[in-house]
């Protein structure tokens, strides 16, 4: 069999896809039939919306349309979501704690003494919980999302034409994507805020590189939203970086580093303690730390670097490799708890596996 003819990329991307889809149906089924049955149905009903999809991307004016009333349904199911479902019943507390942090610095007190609606403390990256200031003072930690989405949508309309119809056809068959949706999650908007830059980035590369320093304190403040997003940054920056001079890759790295470290700066003084318990939460995945995966993180990330040769290939190894971090932290807590307990209990938050999904959603749907 020949390999080459095969865009094997593609389908270790799809593979991915149902299988992280697939776990999310297993472990929030909210119909009355078994997740296997569901699953079973899910697989066909993609394959048939996806080849329609592929089938329209031949008439502009057709996939426009439809592009455009994807995204208006979309827009419009996230905002009766947050009319109709209160984020403070549910078993999932990043709204309430995105919430609460801005509420405690808008009263003078600490952010990082606040708590949950669960009574967890929040782990959070200041940058990160700046950006949902306007929200908090809205009252309603879910226009966060609306507002990403409208500026992912744009954007992908923008640089990506009809081939954006395939990413946003994509999101709306991923229940992973509507879990985000119904318990407000933030993860899928940062990683959008990542995917955003980047697609900017690369289509203005004469204009960054020109004021390359200021790109770069740039890219510390983004990496001050989430540790995640150093991998995908990371992977665009390498290349371009090498190609620097001596000074410019020392002033580049100082400057991503100052980015990162002056939002901490005022919480330090203000007192360190309760930052050092958020740290230690976010650099680790659901409260679980393993030295091996992150040896494997780097090695993979470092490895994709050096041979990337192409953007698409940027935006496959950003989705893999985010992939690949957190399902090896999901196979260490099913051999320890077993696979029935591992769907059945909140021993890890599944949310993270769709971690992936924004940057391997835009490399499924662009041409080989």
């Amino acid at each position: 069999m020949d390999l080459k003819k095969y865009d094997c990329k593609l389908i270790g991307s799809i593979l991915i896809y149902f299988y992280v889809n697939i776990v999310f149906i297993f472990k929030y089924n909210p119909f009355p039939m078994s997740g296997l049955w569901l699953a079973l149905i899910y697989l066909p009903v993609v394959g048939g919306v996806f080849a329609f999809i592929k089938k329209n991307l031949k008439f502009p004016q057709t996939a426009k349309i439809l592009y455009f009333t994807g995204c208006i349904s979309i827009l419009a199911i996230n905002i009766l979501l947050l009319h109709f479902i209160d984020y403070q019943q549910i078993n999932v507390d990043r709204a309430s704690g995105l919430q609460n942090w801005n509420e405690y610095l808008l009263r003078g007190i600490n952010p990082y003494l606040s708590l949950s609606h669960m009574g967890n403390h929040f782990s959070v990256f200041p940058v990160w919980a700046l950006l949902h200031l306007p929200f908090s003072i809205l009252g309603n930690m879910g226009y966060s999302q609306v507002f990403f989405l409208v500026v992912l949508f744009a954007v992908l309309f923008f640089y990506f034409k009809s081939n954006g119809l395939l990413y946003i056809s994509l999101m709306m068959m991923s229940p992973a994507f509507w879990y985000q949706c119904v318990v407000r999650n933030d993860l899928w908007s940062n990683l959008f805020v990542t995917l955003i830059f980047i697609i900017l980035l690369s289509r203005y590369q004469i204009r960054w590189q020109k004021h390359k320093l200021i790109t770069a304190f740039i890219t510390g403040l983004l990496m001050c939203t989430r540790i995640f997003v150093i991998i995908p940054l990371f992977l665009f920056f390498f290349r371009y970086w090498l190609d620097f001079s001596r000074r410019d890759k020392i002033y580049f790295v100082l400057l991503c580093l100052t980015g990162f470290i002056v939002p901490f700066i005022p919480f330090i003084v203000w007192d360190y303690e309760p930052l050092i318990a958020s740290w230690h939460l976010q650099t680790t995945v659901h409260g679980t730390g393993n030295v091996w995966v992150a040896l494997a993180c780097l090695i993979l990330t470092v490895g994709a670097a050096l041979k990337l040769k192409t953007e698409r290939l940027l935006f496959f190894w950003s989705g893999f490799i985010l992939f690949a971090v957190t399902f090896l932290v999901s196979v260490e807590t099913i051999i320890h708890e077993g696979f029935e307990l591992f769907l059945s209990k909140d021993l890890y938050d599944i949310a993270y596996y769709s971690v992936c999904f924004p940057f391997l959603l835009y490399f499924s749907s662009t041409d080989k």
